[in-house]
Formats: C-alpha cells, structure tokens, sequence
C-alpha cells in the first residue's frame, strides 16, 4: 500500500510545483538544480536498487532465525511457502511501472521550471513576497517585530555569542585570530 501510495504523492507535489509557477512562485535554481541532482541519482539505479525496494527485499530474504526477522515489523510477512518472492515480484512491478515513470515526471517537470527559474533565493522577488516573508517570520517567531528588528536582533546575538568565545578561546591560550577564524574547523 504505501509503495502504491508514492507515484500519486511524486505527482502531487509536480501537479503543486506547476500550479506555483502559473502563479509565479518558482524555487531558485540552487533549490531546483539540488532536487534535479537527487532525481538524476534516483533513475540512475537499477528499481531493484532503489530505497523502495532495496531493503524490503533485504527484509524479505533474511534468515528466518535472525534477530531481525523475530523483530516487530512494519513490511508485510511473506507466505511460508513462495518465501516472499510474490511480494518482491508486486514490488518490483511498482517500482518499475509506476514510481520510476513519476520520477521521470518530476524530474522533467523541474527541468521545465528551471528554463524560468532565478538565482536569487530570496522571497522578495515573489508575488507579494514581503507579505509572505511577514506572515512566514510571524509564523515562526510568534513576534510582531519588524523583518529588520528581528535581523538586528539576531546580529547582536552572534556579537554576543562571539564575544563570549572569543573570552572561553582566550582563557585556553588561543589568543590570535577571531573566534570566526574557527567555522571551518568545527564543520569538520
């Protein structure tokens, strides 16, 4: 049932991405370039490699004196007596015939809107973009402070946080440098 599910929620979300752009609302081509990257990787793999049916054939397929087969389990049991090949076979069928055509939708569908696309990521440049940045920021502060007062706000919590390392960085010696020096150590 849920592998049934995916095709009609891929075309949901095409059908939504279209009815966006009649109205003007595209993602910016980062956001657009990033989902027609993860796409291509999807239909690059073969359906029996894919993450819809991969693991349910692993599942399907493991000892049945493992510790992970006498676990609960969310993927339906298997006949004794075909050993889940039945299953495998339906889900194959799935993946094949109907998720990987609505990828192939999607994936089109964004091509689509790329030809349109912009790079500016910003709202702004939205229909009514500054309402929905307003209302967007409302949702998700519960203040009524101003676009700007929330950015100024912002920055005098990273001066504050910066002040506060740079003192923990100083007292253990490491005096030279900003404490933003530091960004490309900590993302690894």
């Amino acid at each position: 049932a849920r592998l049934r599910a995916v095709p009609g929620a891929l075309d949901a979300e095409t059908a939504r991405a279209h009815a966006d752009a009649a109205n003007g609302v595209t993602p910016p081509l980062c956001v657009i370039d990033r989902a027609l990257e993860r796409l291509a990787e999807f239909l690059a793999q073969a359906p029996d490699q894919t993450i819809y049916f991969a693991p349910l054939r692993a599942r399907l397929e493991a000892p049945a004196n493992s510790a992970a087969s006498s676990a609960p389990s969310s993927v339906p049991s298997a006949a004794p007596n075909d050993g889940g090949h039945a299953v495998l076979a339906r889900a194959y069928s799935l993946v094949a015939d109907q998720i990987v055509p609505a990828y192939r939708r999607a994936w089109a569908a964004l091509s689509d809107l790329r030809l349109r696309a912009v790079e500016d990521p910003g709202v702004a440049r939205l229909p009514d973009g500054e309402a929905f940045y307003r209302a967007a920021l409302a949702l998700e502060t519960t203040t009524a402070l101003t676009p700007e007062e929330i950015h100024q706000a912002g920055l005098a919590r990273v001066k504050a946080a910066s002040a506060q390392l740079d003192m923990m960085l100083r007292s253990q010696g490491l005096a030279e440098g900003a404490p933003g020096g530091l960004t490309c150590f900590f993302r690894g």
